[in-house]
C-alpha cells in the first residue's frame, strides 16, 4: 500500500508520456504508485509505460468511456493511498512535488494543495499559446501568473487531496473540460480548504497547432458556461461573451459606444507590452487574445444553453 497514488489518464500520449514518467523517477518521496487509465491508445503509450514497471509501482486499467473524468473517478476508488494526486499524460513533475504537497497537507485543515503551473513548448505555435495563456487576460488559472506567495485559494492546478475528502466528492461526470475547477469550487463551498504552495512545480506542454488550441478555448469558455448552469458564478467568466455581444453591437448599431473598444485595445496593447518585456520579440503575439476572447465567448454561450 502507497502513502500517494497519482491518477493519470491516457491516450496517444508517445510523446509526452517518457517524461512524465522519468519526473516520477526523480521524486525525492519515493513511497507512491501510479494508475494509468488507457483510453484506447492506438500508438505506443501502453508499451513505453510498461517499460517503466520495473522502476515505478505502475497499475494499468482500461478506461472505455474515455474521457478523463471517468478515469479520475475509477481511479478515486483504485487507489490504495492517503493522498491522491490528479495528472494529465501531457505534464510531468519536478522533483519535490510530491514531497512539497505532503508538507502542505501536515495541516488537517487543509483537504487539497497545488502550485505553479509552467507552460513548456514543443514548436512555434506552442510557445504563442503559452504567451498568450500566461496572461491575466486570458481567464486562465491564477496559478500561471499570480502573485508567488503560499495562500487558500478556490481552485488549484494539478492537486493533491485526501482520498478520504474525494471518496465523498468525487467529479462531477457531466464535465468534460472544467471538471476539477468544479470539483475544486464545490470543495471550497462544503467547507473544505485549498492552498495554494509555490513551491510545488508542474509543467504542462502546451497545445501545438492552432485547431488544437482554439479547440482548448472553446472548451474553456464551454466549461463556464456549464458551471454557470450548475450554480457557480465567477464575473470575469462573462468579460468575453459580454465582448462578443458588444462586437455584434457595433456591426448593428454603428459607432456605439466606441470607447469601450478603445479602453479594450488600450489594455490589450500594455499587457503586449508586459508581454515583450517578459518574453522578447515573440511576445507581440500576446496580441492574439482578442481572437481567444472571440472564441471564449462564443464557447461560453454554447455551455450556457445546452
Amino acid at each position: 500500500m502507497a502513502k500517494v497514488s497519482v491518477i493519470v489518464p491516457v491516450f496517444n500520449e508517445e510523446n509526452y508520456i517518457s517524461k512524465l514518467l522519468n519526473s516520477f523517477l526523480l521524486q525525492t518521496f519515493k513511497d507512491f504508485e501510479v494508475l494509468i487509465y488507457d483510453g484506447g491508445c492506438t500508438d505506443n503509450t501502453i508499451p513505453i509505460v510498461k517499460k517503466y514497471s520495473a522502476k515505478l509501482n505502475i497499475r494499468i486499467f482500461n478506461n472505455p468511456k474515455q474521457k478523463h473524468v471517468f478515469a479520475f473517478n475509477k481511479g478515486i476508488k483504485d487507489a490504495t493511498g492517503i493522498y491522491i494526486v490528479i495528472l494529465s499524460g501531457h505534464s510531468f513533475i519536478d522533483k519535490d512535488f510530491l514531497k512539497k504537497g505532503l508538507e502542505s497537507l501536515k495541516n488537517s485543515e487543509i483537504s487539497g494543495v497545488g502550485g505553479v503551473h509552467f507552460h513548456k513548448d514543443m514548436n512555434f505555435f506552442s510557445k504563442i499559446s503559452s504567451i498568450i495563456l500566461s496572461s491575466a487576460l486570458s481567464g486562465g488559472s491564477g496559478s500561471r501568473y499570480s502573485i508567488l506567495k503560499k495562500r487558500f485559494a478556490s481552485t488549484i492546478v494539478y492537486g493533491m487531496y485526501r482520498r478520504k475528502v474525494l471518496l465523498s466528492n468525487k467529479f462531477d461526470t457531466s464535465f468534460v473540460t472544467g471538471q476539477d475547477l468544479e470539483l475544486n469550487l464545490r470543495l471550497c463551498k462544503k467547507g473544505n480548504k485549498l492552498l495554494f504552495n509555490p513551491l510545488i512545480k508542474s509543467f504542462y506542454y502546451s497545445r501545438s497547432s492552432l485547431f488544437k488550441f482554439s479547440n482548448q478555448m472553446f472548451r474553456y469558455g464551454f466549461a463556464r458556461g456549464h458551471l454557470i448552469r450548475k450554480g457557480y458564478f465567477g464575473f470575469t467568466w462573462l468579460v468575453p461573451l459580454i465582448f462578443d455581444l458588444y462586437l455584434l453591437g457595433l456591426v448593428f448599431f454603428n459607432g456605439i459606444y466606441l470607447w469601450i473598444l478603445y479602453l479594450y485595445l488600450i489594455i490589450v496593447g500594455l499587457d503586449t507590452i508586459r508581454s515583450i518585456f517578459k518574453n522578447g520579440v515573440i511576445g507581440v503575439f500576446n496580441i492574439l487574445i482578442m481572437p481567444v476572447h472571440i472564441i471564449l465567448g462564443i464557447g461560453l454561450l454554447c455551455g450556457l444553453i445546452k
